[in-house]
């Protein structure tokens, strides 16, 4: 994301994430809503550089090393890809709720099935072209969020450059 200005990132709090997705999401949104409102177009991210992903390893394991302390109250372990996937989903779906989206750009499995999971979206269709190689654009079919346009993109690969095109092609 070092490409992408500053002032178009909206950060969650990946460690407040990791404790509790729902409150994270509703403490996002209205930042997220007015941002979006003023300036157009926004990233939302939960790392924005590799500190980011040093300190929720951290958190992770001190976390699960509490969890397994506790384990008398039934708790789990915790996954950190699916509570920063479900902080990033509930916040998309409240904004969706208050701002008009011009489409979505997922990035990642979890982040994309859990955020099409939570807008009741079961059913994409592709337009048969792709942004890039191996990043193809739809549209949600059913679901609150239906003929919202989405282009998804494994986590693992595609450069800076790649991100912007997607981006610009959803505006």
């Amino acid at each position: 994301l070092s490409e992408i200005p500053d002032e178009r990132i909206i950060r969650i709090d990946p460690i407040k994430a990791l404790i509790d997705p729902e409150t994270t999401a509703l403490e996002t949104n209205d930042r997220l809503v007015n941002k979006m409102k003023r300036d157009g177009w926004v990233i939302l991210t939960a790392a924005v550089d590799e500190n980011d992903i040093s300190r929720t390893k951290e958190a992770t394991s001190t976390l699960n090393t509490d969890t397994q302390l506790e384990s008398s109250l039934n708790t789990t372990v915790v996954d950190p890809g699916e509570r920063i996937a479900q902080a990033l989903a509930l916040t998309t779906e409240k904004t969706m709720s208050k701002a008009t989206v011009s489409g979505l750009f997922l990035t990642g499995g979890d982040i994309a099935r859990t955020t099409l999971d939570i807008l009741n979206a079961s059913n994409l269709c592709l337009t048969g072209s792709s942004i890039a190689e191996g990043i193809p654009e739809g549209w949600i079919v059913d679901g609150p969020a239906t003929e919202t346009r989405v282009v998804t993109k494994a986590g693992g690969f595609g450069s800076a450059k790649v991100i912007i095109k997607c981006i610009d092609h959803l505006r």
